[in-house]
């Protein structure tokens, strides 16, 4: 919601032409702590598997993306795990005026739906 929100505003008004934004949320998380919210929010478990990113791409490019591509998201998924991407602005609240939403709130939000 808060990504469709900045959308609408960055694409209705002339504030923001020209401008660049890293859209956040309001906390850093991990993979597991990730895992964890959405344990609480579903009140079950959830399974993770650590598959080698080798692996990935075997399966990328067996399911027919163009190499390049899949080199491409490689790449962008071990910078992620590296903690390349982990960083917080503030973009969200100075466009609308608000907190950016957490993602346990957007968890309950949108799985509870999903899974009711």
């Amino acid at each position: 919601r808060d990504v469709a929100a900045v959308a609408v505003e960055a694409l209705t008004t002339e504030d923001h032409i020209g401008q660049s934004y890293s859209l956040t949320g309001p906390e850093l998380l991990t993979f597991d702590q990730q895992v964890t919210i959405l344990e609480r929010v579903l009140g079950r478990p959830v399974e993770s598997v650590d598959i080698p990113l080798d692996t990935v791409r075997e399966m990328m490019i067996g399911n027919g993306m163009d190499p390049a591509a899949v080199d491409m998201s490689i790449t962008a998924m071990r910078r992620a795990i590296a903690g390349d991407y982990a960083v917080l602005t503030d973009d969200v609240a100075g466009i609308l005026g608000r907190e950016p939403a957490s993602f346990e709130t957007w968890a309950r939000e949108c799985l509870t739906r999903l899974v009711a």
